[in-house]
């Protein structure tokens, strides 16, 4: 078996899948992806996820360390999360506190149906204005798609957002990683065979794969080929000669989740929990993280790590900064920070190749040839969709 990239998705898969096949890996950059801690003046920031897991200890990650009895420590929220709404923060039960009884009524009708109905292709923001068109809902729903899948609730169809929710339900929020992202993809890159080699090709005959060619045109042979370099690249390596048409145009309408993440040094701190914190009256940043609530050794001692997350609305990244800058600003008041770095996830270094409920099943239409990753995530939202969908896939070639 050859897996493409040595991201969260292709660990994984490798993992799951060693004592049944013999495993290549191959990763042109850095083993771990956009899940590794990026060290940096003492603190440990990341190149992407949060060190935090959508689903904490009970999540579909968790499964998967748990089954390949990969040590790790994750400590879940509690609680899960709070709202900053006009200054303050509320738990999820007090935001009822805004409504009247009959919107009460309304909401507690719409989470029936989120919790027990299967949604459709309705956009999530268009369903939530006919079924409620309530200004303080509608900004709770969207800073809480915006942190946790960078996406706007006109965005993401009911069935994939109602699904997301029956997994909250299900399986617990969010939890914190000990030791950060490198944490877990560190012990998952331990002892796997992984060639520092570019594939440039997928080579395909009859439908069928057949191996791949790397950058010094060296073939290896092999009739499973994983994926985890996203769908796009994916198709260009193999041609797309070998796709129906349905199939590339869905590629060629794919849209990419896009964001800005700001790192803050503080001695202050911002929050008094380790859950997430859900911003409902910003202009840009809709939430964020201190993690070092969790694990200390993340910042130099006496500091806190808090890292804020926007969803990338325009094409004009230094006005998008700016705006998430103002945020903070607000956000902190007069507690001491101070800005660390600031990242964009956008063209090529996305936070996700698909954004959440256009995503890619593990199966192409070429034999032999499957997706794992940020473009093939399933039922919930960011690691633990991949880990879903990573799950499927095991248990397909099992």
């Amino acid at each position: 078996m050859i897996i493409i990239g040595a991201g969260i998705g292709g660990l994984l898969t490798a993992t799951l899948l060693e004592k049944k096949y013999e495993i290549k890996i191959f990763e042109k950059g850095i083993v771990g992806g956009r899940f590794r801690n990026l060290p940096y003046r003492g603190f440990q920031l990341s190149t992407g996820a949060f060190h935090a897991l959508p689903h904490g200890s009970t999540g579909f990650t968790a499964r998967i360390l748990d089954k390949a009895g990969i040590p790790h420590r994750i400590i879940d929220g509690d609680p899960w999360g709070t709202f900053l709404i006009d200054g303050k923060q509320y738990r999820f039960k007090n935001l009822y506190s805004f409504l009247s009884f009959m919107e009460r009524f309304k909401v507690s009708r719409v989470l029936f149906d989120m919790r027990f109905t299967k949604g459709d292709d309705t956009p999530l923001g268009e369903y939530l204005n006919d079924k409620l068109n309530n200004d303080t809902v509608y900004r709770v729903v969207k800073a809480f798609c915006g942190f946790g899948m960078s996406i706007d609730p006109y965005d993401i169809p009911t069935r994939s957002f109602f699904s997301i929710v029956r997994c909250l339900y299900r399986y617990g929020g969010p939890g914190t990683v000990v030791g950060g992202c490198s944490a877990l993809t560190d012990a998952l890159a331990k002892g796997k065979n992984i060639i520092k080699e570019e594939i440039k090709e997928i080579v395909v005959e009859d439908n069928e794969v057949k191996g791949v060619v790397d950058s010094e045109d060296r073939f290896y042979e092999d009739n499973i080929v994983i994926s985890d370099i996203g769908i796009k690249e994916t198709v260009k390596l193999t041609g797309k000669n070998n796709f129906p048409g349905d199939y590339l145009k869905r590629i060629n309408n794919i849209k990419e989740a896009e964001g800005i993440k700001i790192n803050i040094a503080t001695k202050d701190g911002i929050i008094n929990h380790n859950g997430v914190l859900i911003t409902c009256d910003t202009e840009r940043v809709e939430g964020l993280n201190q993690v070092t609530n969790v694990d200390s050794s993340l910042a130099p001692k006496g500091y806190h790590l808090v890292m804020t997350h926007q969803t990338l609305r325009s094409n004009n990244i230094k006005k998008e900064i700016e705006l998430g800058l103002e945020d903070i600003e607000k956000i902190f008041g007069d507690k001491d920070h101070e800005i660390l770095l600031v990242q964009t996830f956008r063209n090529g270094f996305p936070v996700n190749r698909a954004v959440t409920g256009y995503d890619f099943d593990y199966k192409t239409p070429v034999q032999g040839l499957y997706l794992v990753g940020d473009s093939a995530k399933k039922e919930t939202m960011e690691v633990d969709g991949i880990s879903k969908n990573v799950l499927e896939l095991y248990e397909y070639l099992s």
